[in-house]
């Protein structure tokens, strides 16, 4: 789906709808989203895993809090609500050349086969 560049709700229900259309009840779905703020509709469309970026861990850390705000609850790691999961990366680059208390960071993800 093309994506606008667009963080309002709305827009991003419609990309959402229009990503899940014609894919079947049954199919495991991962969303790949640029801006974490995606996994709100994930959740409301039951998409099991959301993997996003974008927020680069909050780059500039004091405290586990970011100096900047990165507009979104969703800054790194790891987030469950009900039967969604994020993950939010770090990245491994920035947009400034500086980061504080944010290590730049690759993931592995594995998949197993059943409940873990």
């Amino acid at each position: 789906v093309t994506y606008d560049n667009s963080r309002q709700k709305d827009s991003r229900e419609a990309m959402i709808s229009k990503a899940l259309s014609g894919i079947p009840d049954y199919a495991f779905v991962i969303l790949l989203a640029h801006h974490p703020e995606f996994f709100e509709e994930a959740i409301e469309h039951k998409i099991p895993l959301t993997l996003s970026g974008h927020t680069h861990g909050g780059q500039i850390v004091f405290m586990g809090v970011p100096v900047v705000p990165t507009g979104t609850p969703y800054t790194k790691g790891r987030y469950v609500e009900e039967q969604s999961v994020c993950y939010v990366n770090n990245g491994t680059g920035h947009w400034f050349p500086i980061r504080i208390n944010c290590p730049r960071e690759i993931t592995v993800i594995t998949f197993f086969d059943g409940v873990a």
